[in-house]
């Protein structure tokens, strides 16, 4: 490492990712994939497609993708006539 300045095969070989910007067919692909299991992470998505995080970042970005956790609310029997009351 101190000729070279970078770290020898072996332990970080296999940190292979492709820097590549986004393009049509990369947009195809990612939006694909989150179009088949919207709860991918975008981490898992990098390592599947060889595309950098941030290409896949920004290729979600264009495309109006948030990143969001579905939260369900169960309603009481009570919240009804909580929700009248606070109408009133």
């Amino acid at each position: 490492m101190r000729k070279t300045g970078k770290f020898p095969d072996g332990k970080h070989s296999n940190r292979s990712v492709n820097h590549v910007v986004s393009n049509n067919d990369n947009s195809a692909i990612v939006l694909a994939y989150f179009h088949v299991n919207p709860h991918t992470s975008v981490r898992a998505v990098s390592v599947e497609t060889n595309i950098s995080v941030g290409s896949i970042h920004k290729i979600l970005k264009e495309n109006k993708y948030y990143p969001f956790k579905l939260t369900f609310v169960y309603l009481r029997p009570t919240d009804e006539i909580r929700r009248l009351e606070f109408l009133t």
